[in-house]
């Protein structure tokens, strides 16, 4: 068996930060697709792992929800007090 070594990368400005803050520049509401290229320009070398990864951290946290109804192209919402009820099932 040969163990994985996971590669850590050091930004000057921690990529979870930076979803959030592009969730927040765009009304709360992004795709994947457009959530994945913003953070490629921002960080040159920054893969898709690492972003799912930071998504899925996110997530766990209840700070996002990302909706996947469009499994070709899902919706990532910050979650705030009605969101999160929305995100749960409401209706309102």
């Amino acid at each position: 068996m040969t163990s994985r070594s996971r590669k850590t990368t050091i930004w000057e400005r921690p990529l979870r930060i930076a979803i959030l803050e592009i969730l927040e520049k765009k009304g709360g509401r992004i795709t994947e697709r457009e959530l994945i290229n913003k953070l490629m320009e921002q960080y040159k070398s920054v893969s898709k792992h690492e972003i799912y990864a930071e998504l899925m951290h996110l997530e766990i946290n209840k700070l996002i929800y990302v909706d996947s109804s469009t499994p070709s192209n899902k919706v990532i919402e910050l979650l705030t007090a009605k969101r999160w009820f929305k995100a749960m099932g409401g209706t309102e």
